[in-house]
């Protein structure tokens, strides 16, 4: 970087004194050295000398000043090129200190759950013990700061540690999952009650038996994902990718399904029949579409 800066400094410095120099020659041609062409003017093969006339100057300044356009053409691609590298080095730079700080803060937490774990019980802790809510605190608090990929990292933990099956250890209600990377995610049993799982990438996840009442998954990415056996029953599939899809056993009970494509998917009319709503619903090849589901004004069962 200091390389590149200083010659820069002596390009421009050799610029500057270059045309300070022409214009000096210029104004006093008789200071010039005869090799330059700014002296007197002698015709070739005669000893008369005359002025110089408008073509005489332009024959004589005009090579100089094109080379100089291209010295400054150089010039400004240079500075061009160096200041679009040093943003994306600057940008780089930011992303892995970012990318750097987001994993500190995901190996802190880690760290800390698994002290609870080994240290403070917190799997036979009571349910009003203070282990488990300091434990619920730090995981919603990091699941602020996380992004995507960080907060998929956070619910396998979860998952892997046993905290969120059916015991409920820790209880991930309206906790924050959206855009979650959890393509391939082992969550079989999971009790993700009223999550927001918005935009989260679940595809070919495991979440058989899985429990996501109420949950947030409009948009979410379930293709191919297994959801055989799972509580779905109010849940926002909104826009959700459900495209090959098991839902075998699934409780589809008041579920949102406006806009969600079922193409592929392995479900039944009954299934379908018991959900809220199917605008624009696109669904499996052969199944006919079910413009009011019968039990649309029903609770839905916990």
């Amino acid at each position: 970087m200091e390389q590149t800066r200083a010659r820069l400094i002596f390009f421009w410095a050799f610029v500057l004194f270059s045309m300070g120099l022409i214009l000096v020659f210029i104004l006093r041609p008789e200071l010039a050295p005869s090799w330059t062409g700014f002296g007197v003017y002698q015709a070739e093969n005669s000893d008369l000398q005359r002025t110089r006339n408008l073509w005489d100057w332009v024959q004589l300044l005009l090579p100089p000043l094109m080379v100089l356009l291209g010295l400054l053409w150089l010039a400004n691609a240079a500075r061009s090129a160096i200041r679009e590298a040093l943003g994306r080095g600057i940008a780089t730079i930011q992303e892995t200190s970012e990318a750097r700080r987001r994993q500190m803060i995901l190996d802190s937490y880690q760290d800390s759950m698994s002290e609870f774990l080994l240290k403070n019980g917190l799997r036979t802790a009571p349910a009003d013990a203070t282990v488990r809510s300091v434990a619920l605190a730090r995981t919603l608090a990091v699941l602020r700061i996380l992004d995507g990929e960080g907060r998929g990292q956070v619910l396998q933990y979860l998952a892997d540690a046993g905290l969120i099956g059916h015991n409920r250890i820790i209880n991930l209600r309206d906790a924050d999952f959206s855009y979650a990377l959890l393509d391939g995610a082992q969550l079989r049993g999971a009790h993700l009650w009223l999550a927001d799982l918005h935009g989260a990438h679940l595809r070919q996840a495991d979440l058989r038996g899985a429990d996501l009442w109420l949950s947030n998954l409009s948009s979410a990415d379930l293709r191919e994902a297994n959801l055989r056996g799972a509580h779905l029953g109010g849940a926002n599939l909104s826009g959700a990718d459900l495209r090959g899809a098991d839902l075998t056993h699934t409780n589809l009970r008041k579920a949102r399904l406006d806009g969600a494509d079922l193409l592929g998917a392995q479900v039944t009319a009954e299934q379908l029949n018991r959900t809220q709503s199917l605008l624009h619903t696109r669904l499996p090849l052969g199944m006919e579409q079910i413009e009011e589901p019968v039990d649309a004004g029903a609770t839905p069962a916990i």
